[in-house]
């Protein structure tokens, strides 16, 4: 129906197979992009919710959950779209310096 855009990725995560499965969509009573992500690594469904900038090409999205080493933390996920069929995704999480550290990115591109 197109209102879902429906994600699967494939490949290798720090020398280990890795598979993930998102979905993601506009919630009209919310205003706000909401989400769902389900991966090999973890036993928790990520939700996630955001907005868009004003140009429509970068979503960013956030949720709380366990870090790279158990403790809850904040997950930042922004998409940015690179043409008609790529986009780059970006997730992150607050360093020791309260700046970004990238944890993932994977560049998507538009099976033909």
């Amino acid at each position: 129906s197109g209102l879902w855009l429906i994600s699967d990725f494939k490949g290798q995560f720090q020398g280990q197979p890795f598979q993930g499965h998102g979905m993601t969509g506009y919630d009209l009573d919310k205003g706000r992009y909401t989400g769902v992500w389900a991966d090999s690594m973890s036993t928790t469904v990520m939700l996630t919710q955001g907005t868009c900038d004003g140009t429509g090409r970068v979503r960013t999205m956030t949720s709380e959950g366990p870090g790279m080493d158990g403790k809850m933390t904040t997950w930042k996920m922004v998409d940015e779209a690179k043409g008609a069929d790529s986009h780059v995704f970006t997730m992150s999480t607050p360093g020791p310096d309260g700046k970004d550290q990238v944890m993932m990115k994977i560049t998507y591109t538009r099976r033909k």
